[in-house]
This record gives structure tokens, C-alpha cells and sequence, in this order.
């Protein structure tokens, strides 16, 4: 086995592969590295050319896609050890917070530039990034760079902030180790004893705790030990100030104190309890002594992200459990969802409970969302108009948190609404009308209906089950779905659409499904009197083969289009670029569309074509649209990210339309349009006047 000359990418697709449970297709893996499949094909070659004989191969099963064996884990472990390769600006930000956490004197920058083999352009590069990540983000440390020395300001808690986030954001759960990166400050021997008992201790006391937030606390807790035990303790709290009080509690009965606050800064009997009794076994079997304030902060990790009994959560016991600001930001939500969207979301008993949960969760000192295991950009792909809904929430972070939510917070909301919006259409009894044209046997024919009506029974209606043969003389325009088992021309009917599936229903059958069904019952969103895509294109604003390589200077022009007509104000142009910043506007190839929900006098669309194509979030950009809306459009947002972006993108399509006419011509519009969708179907939606 010679695995010296792997790449970072061909170690990354072995993490990767290690972290599924099951076979994941060749585009998968393509779309979560940013290459091509043919790479992905040529690096599994190489890698399995290069590991053979060591007892870790990739193996390939034809129409379902790859999977990690391994038969010797020692190796896997090899392999993940990257503490000297700095082949991307990812591993030389780590590396610089890493120094600069352990550093107690100020790190020469052409020490750092020898050791991490980088020019010092380059270094400037990523110390502009590493301010990006954690002096510009939380904690929101100082980093001061003076006569070729940088250092972090000399603030304990904020470095372990940054320590505990750099061992967490590639913890794989899969194993117990580190996903890649194997820094030698931790003992694993430590981390496993101190995992062991933090289980033992919690279970103990019934405490219970998400994945991510249970290993954030033993991380904390092993980097309280080492920092610890080099002498770079936590500074104690002043007689009477925040947290003594706690920190004495940890070390006397906690049955003297009680709560203070319903919801963030509380005392728990039951979590001090759990704590002082784990601080105390811990120290006789790491042999130190953690000072009160380091139990304090431990016991706060703790009760901070403590779950609450979802058994006694309900519409009537909400005030019990949740504060007052945590209950206005959830309706104050809620209102502006259906005041924007016209989407009544208050009935949802569950979902209200789960929001509630989630802003308090926001509010706590402590809390960590967990990473994405595949690209964010598949996971957003997959939850486009979810996202929107959630980005209503981002002016009430504003007003209530003193600052917006970013991606994976964003994420997490769209996640939620995800379930929020399935539950609606439960509601609404809405199903799609079904046939399947099969041409096997009426046996056959049966089974795959079973089969279908298994996987997607809530949201299908299989009223006809029909032989290939007479398509001709069955009347399509009744029907919303087509289930063809052959690939051949089956209606022309504009409001139907047909998928061709195997009578054996392969996975990619129920993937092709599941795609048509996401879809539709994101139109049943759309407001009635929506303008469709068509004419938004037919009268939008056009600039076609731009030669200009620049994508500020193009959201420029296509924003004078919106002004110099007096659309928008300044605030469309600052809230753009403010979206952008937080997540950009590009997560797919081919095409970018920007928009605002600020108001605009018309329904708007602006749109620019490219000679030559221009990278965006490492993707190549074709076309850029810049979408206005009236404030009674808003789900034209909607309508265009789910014709752009839906069930039938083809990024290889749109990569090559340089040209008004060639751009009309892929956006035909085959499906049902706002005004033929049902409005009965989507009882959930409200307008202001009560329809």
C-alpha cells in the first residue's frame, strides 16, 4: 500500500465514503467534491491503485454507485493523519487558529510561512480568512498582527471555543476518532475514559443531550484538562458576580439554589448534580483539580443544551417552559411567514413546539448545530423554497438577537419548515391524480401500483391502471402523472407529466417520483395570480454575452435596471448583497438567481447572459437573473427557484445558453401553471382579505 501520493481530495472522498452506511452514487460524490464524475471515477482508481493490498478498496456496484470496504481499520487510521499537509486554505486556517490558541507568545508570520511552505501572499490570504472565521464570527476573537507577529488575544475561553470547534467540525460519528485531522493536543486514551464517564454520569441523572452538544461538552472537558494541566486555567469569578454562584453551587448542596429564568440562564439542580459527581470522579482519574470556575463552565455547556421532556411540551404548557421573548420571536415568525408568504402555519401543534425549541436553543450561550455530511449545497438544493421560508425569520434575529442567522442555522430552520409544509398538505387532502401505463401483464401491473401507492400513497392517487397501447384513446388531460414503463410519446397533454420508471421500481424510479411530488406541492405555494415564467422573461430586462468577469459589476447593472426605473429603493440593492454574504445566492452550476423580498412596485426580472463563464462559489455561472416582487408576489420567488432549479434542471443544458432566444426555448413551461393549479387544493393558504 503506497498512500503517500494520495491528493487531499482522493483522502476526503475516502472520509467521506467512510462516513455512508450505503452505496452513493458517482453525481453524489461529484457534487460533494466540486469535480466531475469522470474525476470521480479517476480518483477511485487511483486510490484503489494505490491502496491495493492494504485492506481498504472502494468497491463499485453498477446502477447504485460506490462504497468504502475496509478490512484493515489501522490503515483507514494512516491515512487520516494530515497534520503536516497544507494542500488547501481549509487546512492552513486550521493549522494558523491551532497555533495561535496554543501559542502563549506572539507567532513570527515567517516562521509560519517556512513551516506551512506557503508565500506570503498567500499567508496574508488566509489570515484574512482565519479573521473571517473567528475574529469577524463568534467568539469573536482580537487577533492582533504587528511587526511580522500575530497573536490571539489572551482570552481562555474564547481559544477554547476555537480549539473545541476545530476538533468538532470534522468529528466523524461514525468512529470515535476525528474524521481526518489527528492533532496530537488530545490523548485519545483521556477523550475515550472522559466520553465513557460523561455517558455514565448523564444517564444517571436522566439528562439528555443532542449528538453534537454531547460531543462539544467532552471535548470541553478534555481541553479543560490539558489546558488545565499546562497552567492556562480559566480565570475565577468575582465574589458576587456571574456565575459564583454556580461555581460554589458545583461544590456545595445545589438544593440551595433554585431557578432564575424559565429559559436561558437557570440553575438545574439535577444537571449540578451530574456535573459535580463527574468533576469529582474525573479529577481522581486524570489526577488534577479543576477550579470552580472550570466547573461551572462545564456544568453550563451541560444544562444550556439539556433537551426538555418533549412529553410535556404542548400548546397549554408553553408559558411553563418557554420565556416570553422566546414565545414573541416564535409568533412574531409565524405572523410575518403569513404575511408574506400567505402560508398559515399556527395550527401545527408539533411544529410550534419544535420552533419554540429551536429559538430557544438560538438564545443559549452554548449552543452548535451539527455539520452536514454531504456538500451544504445538495442539502439547500433539496430544501430551495424551505430556505426562503425560513430567511423570514432573519429580521426578527435582527430585532431580537442583535444579528442575522447564517448558513447552517438557516439550514436547520429550513429543515423544520421542511416538515411544517408536508404536514400541510396532509391537511389540504390534496393527491395527484395517477395513471400507470405499463406494458407487462395486469399482474405485474398491480404489484408495481402497490408498490408505488406504499412509497407515495399520501400524496398519489393511482386512478387508472392502463396497457401502453391505449394511450391514444384515454383522455390524459384529467390526470397529473404518468407512470410509463416504456419510453415512448404518451400524451401531449401541456398540464401532464410523464416519467418513465422500471416495473421493478429501482431506487432512481423512486427518486424521480419523490422529485415530481416535491415539486408539486411546492406550486400549491404559489399565489393564484402569479405572472408566469414566461412572460417574466418575455418582459424582463436583457444583457446578453457580457464579456465582464466581475460579479459585483453585474449585480450593479442588473440593479440600475430595477432603479433607474424606480422599482426598489437602496435597501433591495443593501438587502442582495447582505443575503449574498450570509449564503450565497450560487449552489447549483448553470444559472444564479438573486432576489429580494424587499418591496418592489413591479414584478421584475433582470437578466444577464456571459461569453464566457465565471466562477461563483467555485461553480461555473452562465446567466445571472436578479429577481423584484411586488409584496403580493413574494412566492414568485417560489415559482422561479422550483422552474429553475427543480425535478428537470440540467446544468449541462444551461451551460451553454449565451442568448435570449436559446434561454426562452429551455424555459418552456410543460407543467401546471399558478393560474391552472387547483386553489381549493391548498385550503392552507390565506390571503389578507380571507380567501
Amino acid at each position: 500500500m503506497d498512500s503517500g501520493h494520495l491528493s487531499l481530495r482522493q483522502r476526503k472522498l475516502l472520509n467521506f465514503l467512510q462516513s455512508q452506511t450505503d452505496y452513493i452514487s458517482g453525481p453524489a460524490l461529484a457534487q460533494y467534491l466540486h469535480v466531475s464524475p469522470r474525476t470521480v471515477r479517476s480518483d477511485i482508481r487511483e486510490v484503489n491503485d494505490a491502496l491495493a493490498g492494504g485492506g481498504i478498496r472502494i468497491d463499485a456496484k453498477k446502477r447504485e454507485g460506490y462504497r468504502l470496504c475496509v478490512d484493515n481499520p489501522e490503515a483507514l487510521d494512516q491515512l487520516k493523519q494530515l497534520d503536516s499537509t497544507f494542500l488547501t486554505k481549509e487546512d492552513r486556517v486550521r493549522y494558523l487558529a491551532f497555533t495561535l490558541c496554543l501559542s502563549d507568545i506572539p507567532v513570527n508570520i515567517y516562521d509560519l510561512e517556512d513551516e506551512m511552505y506557503v508565500s506570503h501572499t498567500t499567508l496574508e490570504n488566509d489570515i484574512h480568512l482565519l479573521k473571517i472565521k473567528y475574529v469577524l464570527s463568534s467568539p469573536y476573537i482580537q487577533l492582533n498582527q504587528k511587526k511580522g507577529f500575530l497573536e490571539f488575544e489572551k482570552n481562555e475561553r474564547k481559544r477554547r471555543q476555537i480549539l473545541n470547534h476545530l476538533f468538532h467540525e470534522d468529528w466523524n460519528y461514525n468512529t470515535k476518532e476525528n474524521a481526518y485531522y489527528s492533532y496530537e493536543f488530545l490523548d485519545n486514551d483521556q477523550l475515550e475514559l472522559i466520553m465513557t464517564q460523561v455517558n455514565e454520569h448523564l444517564s444517571k441523572y436522566a439528562i439528555a443531550l443532542e449528538d453534537t452538544n454531547l460531543v462539544a461538552l467532552n471535548l470541553a472537558i478534555a481541553i479543560m484538562h490539558r489546558r488545565t494541566i499546562t497552567g492556562h486555567g480559566l480565570p475565577e469569578a468575582t465574589e458576587g458576580g456571574a456565575g459564583a454562584g454556580v461555581a460554589a453551587a458545583l461544590n456545595v448542596a445545589s438544593t440551595d439554589f433554585s431557578d432564575t429564568n424559565a429559559d436561558t440562564d437557570y440553575f438545574d439542580a439535577s444537571t449540578a448534580a451530574a456535573i459535580r459527581e463527574l468533576m469529582d470522579h474525573l479529577e481522581q482519574a486524570l489526577d488534577f483539580k479543576a477550579s470552580p470556575a472550570e466547573r461551572a463552565e462545564i456544568y453550563k455547556m451541560a444544562a444550556h443544551t439539556r433537551l426538555l421532556d418533549a412529553n410535556q411540551l404542548n400548546f397549554s404548557t408553553v408559558p411553563q417552559y418557554f420565556d416570553p421573548s422566546t414565545i414573541k420571536m416564535a409568533d412574531a415568525y409565524l405572523d410575518n411567514v403569513r404575511r408574506t408568504f400567505h402560508i398559515d402555519l399556527t395550527r401545527d401543534e408539533d411544529f410550534y413546539i419544535t420552533l419554540l425549541q429551536y429559538i430557544r436553543y438560538l438564545k443559549l450561550p452554548y449552543h452548535s448545530f451539527n455539520t452536514f455530511q454531504i456538500n451544504p449545497d445538495m442539502a439547500r438544493a433539496q430544501l430551495m423554497i424551505e430556505y426562503e421560508i425560513a430567511g423570514a425569520f432573519q429580521e426578527i434575529a435582527a430585532q431580537y438577537l442583535g444579528g442575522y442567522l447564517n448558513h447552517t442555522e438557516l439550514m436547520y430552520l429550513a429543515f423544520t419548515i421542511s416538515g411544517a409544509l408536508i404536514y400541510l398538505h396532509e391537511l389540504s387532502k390534496t393527491k395527484f391524480r395517477t395513471a400507470i401505463c405499463c406494458h407487462l401483464n395486469i399482474s405485474a401491473t398491480w404489484a408495481l401500483k402497490r408498490k408505488i401507492m406504499s412509497g407515495f400513497g399520501n400524496f398519489l392517487d393511482i386512478v387508472v391502471l392502463l396497457p401502453v397501447n391505449s394511450r391514444k384513446t384515454f383522455d390524459f388531460s384529467t390526470v397529473d402523472l404518468v407512470l410509463s414503463t416504456v419510453n415512448k410519446p404518451i400524451t401531449h397533454s401541456p398540464h401532464t407529466r410523464v416519467i418513465n420508471i422500471s416495473p421493478f421500481m429501482t431506487q432512481a424510479d423512486y427518486s424521480r417520483i419523490e422529485g415530481y411530488i416535491a415539486t408539486r406541492r411546492l406550486e400549491e405555494l404559489y399565489a393564484p395570480t402569479l405572472p408566469g415564467p414566461e412572460l417574466l422573461m418575455k418582459e424582463a430586462f436583457w444583457h446578453e454575452r457580457l464579456r465582464e468577469t466581475d460579479k459585483f459589476a453585474i449585480f450593479n447593472l442588473l440593479i440600475s435596471d430595477f432603479l433607474e426605473n424606480r422599482y426598489v429603493t437602496e435597501e433591495y440593492h443593501e438587502d442582495v448583497l447582505r443575503r449574498e454574504s450570509i449564503s450565497t445566492f450560487a449552489f447549483q452550476p448553470g444559472i444564479v438567481l438573486m432576489y429580494s423580498l424587499k418591496p418592489s412596485t413591479k414584478t421584475v426580472l433582470s437578466i444577464a447572459t456571459l461569453e464566457h463563464r465565471l466562477t461563483w462559489n467555485s461553480y461555473k455561472i452562465r446567466t445571472i437573473m436578479m429577481l423584484a416582487v411586488r409584496p403580493e408576489d413574494a412566492t414568485a420567488v417560489f415559482l422561479l427557484l422550483n422552474r429553475i432549479y427543480g425535478d428537470s434542471y440540467d446544468p449541462a443544458a444551461v451551460s451553454s445558453l449565451k442568448t435570449r432566444a436559446q434561454l426562452m426555448e429551455y424555459f418552456q413551461y410543460p407543467d401546471r401553471t399558478p393560474s391552472e393549479s387547483k386553489p381549493e387544493a391548498a385550503s392552507y393558504i390565506h390571503s389578507e382579505d380571507g380567501r
